[in-house]
Order: structure tokens, then sequence, then C-alpha cells
């Protein structure tokens, strides 16, 4: 059975991978369902002198490394539904 959690908790969910592997299911901007296995921390293919940009507490869309695509992804953080992270399963409401 999942636990729910809300959007803010699925946030600090996310960040408190610390760079570890989790999967997420959202709805993308054009309305379809979107699985992935992502991870924040990556800066393989950064442009040199590229640094982070300071996010707020809870951000609208956060920036992740897509494993199956090779390359950067923005999730909406309201439209994250499941989360699995550190062995557990969340459902996001």
């Amino acid at each position: 059975m999942d636990n729910h959690i809300s959007p803010a908790e699925a946030v600090n969910l996310i960040r408190s991978t610390r760079g570890g592997f989790f999967g997420v299911e959202f709805i993308k901007k054009d309305g379809s369902y979107r699985k992935m296995l992502a991870r924040l921390g990556v800066t393989k293919g950064l442009k040199e002198g590229a640094r982070e940009i300071a996010q707020p507490l809870i951000p609208r869309h956060i920036t992740v490394w897509d494993r199956h695509a090779g390359g950067y992804r923005k999730i909406n953080v309201n439209t994250i539904q499941r989360i699995a992270a550190k062995g557990q399963r969340f459902t996001v409401a």
C-alpha cells in the first residue's frame, strides 16, 4: 500500500535522495503520462562555468537527470502522481 504525501513533501523526498536514483510518475505539459528513473546532482554535459540556480523552498519545477533519455528534464511538482525512493512508494495528493 502506498503512503500519501503532498507535493511539498515529494520535493523534500527528492532532495533527500542526495543524488541517488528515484522513480517518478507525472503528467507532462502536453497532458500525457510519464514514468521516469531520475536523479539530482548530475553535472555531466553542463557548459563550463554553469552553476545550479538557487531554487525556492518549494519550486514549481524541479530539474532532474533522466537515466533512460540520457538528458535533463523538468518535472512540474504539482503534477507528480507517484514517487518511489529509499525503498518506499508514495502517492502524491
